[in-house]
């Protein structure tokens, strides 16, 4: 339907409805927000609300029931692997030793 030019389509889409769309891909809606503000404002007071990805049982099967961190759901265990993370793995020790 989109072909390579995805970009450009969705600009055209922006240009006509606004930066803030809603577009049902198949079963799954995916929001689109085409302005550097309003992602900004989405990020900062919603990010909770969109963080999460649709669950699918392939990927449950292959990562551990969710327990890796570019795919867990929201919540304490996520917040703990993050930090981890961050403090252990992406050290700046760490980072330079890589």
């Amino acid at each position: 339907m989109f072909g390579s030019l995805l970009h450009c389509y969705l600009t055209q889409l922006s240009k006509k409805h606004g930066p803030v769309m809603l577009l049902q891909l198949g079963s799954v809606p995916v929001l689109v927000v085409s302005s550097a503000e309003v992602a900004r404002e989405v990020l900062k007071t919603h990010d909770h609300v969109f963080c999460n990805r649709p669950v699918l049982e392939g990927f449950k099967k292959h990562l551990y029931n969710f327990k890796d961190v570019a795919l867990s759901p929201y919540g304490e265990y996520w917040r703990q692997m993050r930090k981890i993370c961050v403090l252990v793995l992406l050290s700046v020790k760490n980072v330079h030793s890589f």
